[in-house]
């Protein structure tokens, strides 16, 4: 289980990329997630588009899926987001940002974190750094360095 953390955010919503290399261990960044999570105060927040991905991504790598089924029924990771609410601000994002390109899943931890002013984004992607909440505001991040 998680030991209390250490970041001091009032939420972390979490992408794809940190939640599979924590269930994979031959992921490049699976110590650094480890250890970035147990400086974590649950629960991380995600989207379904999330979810989804990570599930797909960590059965065809070989991971522990039930990871993520445990912590689902534990509260450590929560959905928190309805993607049905805000279509045009999501299509918005993919439009501006199609050169990347941005998939469904970072636009909705976009807009997700543009919900919660006191937030960062976990995340391994490189593409978040270029990415603007609210359209001009950088995206606070956890990120590996």
């Amino acid at each position: 289980m998680l030991r209390a953390l250490r970041v001091s955010v009032s939420k972390v919503i979490a992408d794809t990329g940190p939640l599979v290399a924590y269930c994979v261990r031959r992921d490049e960044h699976h110590l650094w997630a480890r250890g970035t999570l147990d400086s974590l105060f649950p629960p991380l927040y995600i989207c379904e588009p999330v979810l989804t991905e990570v599930f797909w991504r960590v059965q065809k790598e070989g991971g522990n899926i039930g990871l993520i089924w445990d912590w689902l029924e534990q509260g450590v990771v929560r959905l928190d987001f309805s993607a049905g609410g805000h279509l045009p601000d999501l299509r918005r994002m993919m439009r501006r940002y199609a050169d990347l390109p941005m998939d469904f899943a970072d636009a909705c931890v976009v807009k997700m974190s543009e919900l919660a002013s006191h937030c960062r984004v976990w995340t391994c992607d490189s593409d978040f750094k270029i990415y603007r909440r609210n359209e001009r505001l950088q995206i606070p991040l956890i990120y590996p360095t």
